[in-house]
């Protein structure tokens, strides 16, 4: 089954020519930090969201995975939430999450839909205003997803303190919960920078998962930090930019030229 936006919401979002300022790619962690746990399982003006709740999650297609019959979720770490870069599985999925938030694209929005691929955002809020929380929002409700947390500015939460980290990832939270409708449950620390204070830090913000990744697409072109091929339940890291529409297209038929589907990821990571 194939998804179409509506043609007035379309032709209403936002093609800007913002330049994408970018995540840079360079986990890391402190050193005694428990690694990265896998889950288990076989203008100007904010806009009023129009539901606050989320559609169904997305229809199995030749793209699309089925949803999982039983998933155990991970538990806390160090009482804290855990930190996933790849979800454990033996069914051939892997995961699209799209970070920022600095451009937005109409036919990025159509290929998604075209697709019915499911998306995981993870927003920076100073880089979403206006009527781009209408574009973002319109992918969230088409395919279930939850818009998560990627802080207020981008900064590297490692060099902050405690207080800093809780101000740049409670304030998001809250941001977002009034311009969605829902409140983000996973963190997505920029850089991929964490430590115990991060973790720390985004419990007492009511986060339920860290979520890094176990594979990237920075331009047109996958790379992968185990082997030179996808892996199940591989979290692919892109970004909101100009040229995401043509690189989108080239990376969904590659993951399905591998015999792959895309998953939704809180299938897999639920709310707590």
């Amino acid at each position: 089954m194939k998804y179409s936006f509506p043609h007035s919401l379309i032709a209403g979002l936002v093609a800007s020519s913002l330049v994408l300022a970018g995540c840079g790619v360079s986990t890391s962690s402190d050193s005694g930090t428990p690694s990265a746990q896998s889950a288990t399982s076989d203008s100007g003006q904010t806009p009023t969201p129009e539901s606050p709740e989320a559609s169904p999650t997305a229809t199995p297609n030749d793209y699309v995975a089925s949803p999982p019959e039983n998933v155990k979720a991970p538990k806390k770490v160090n009482g804290g939430p855990p930190l996933i870069s790849r979800i454990e599985t033996k069914r051939k999925i892997v995961f699209l999450t799209i970070d920022d938030g600095y451009f937005t694209d109409p036919r990025t929005a159509a290929v998604l839909a075209e697709y019915g691929v499911p998306a995981t955002q993870f927003l920076t809020n100073n880089s979403v205003n206006g009527d781009r929380y209408r574009y973002y929002q319109a992918i969230s409700q088409r395919d279930g997803q939850t818009i998560q947390n990627h802080t207020m500015s981008h900064p590297d939460l490692k060099t902050l303190s405690y207080g800093a980290q809780r101000d740049q990832i409670c304030q998001t939270n809250e941001k977002f919960q009034q311009a969605f409708g829902q409140r983000p449950f996973m963190l997505r620390p920029p850089y991929g920078n964490f430590n115990e204070s991060v973790r720390k830090a985004a419990n007492a913000c009511g986060i339920d998962y860290i979520v890094n990744w176990s594979t990237t697409m920075p331009k047109d072109k996958l790379r992968y930090q185990v082997g030179n091929k996808l892996r199940p339940g591989d979290i692919i890291l892109t970004h909101w930019s100009e040229p995401f529409h043509k690189w989108l297209r080239g990376l969904i038929k590659e993951v399905h030229r591998q015999g792959f589907k895309f998953g939704a990821l809180q299938d897999y990571l639920p709310k707590k």
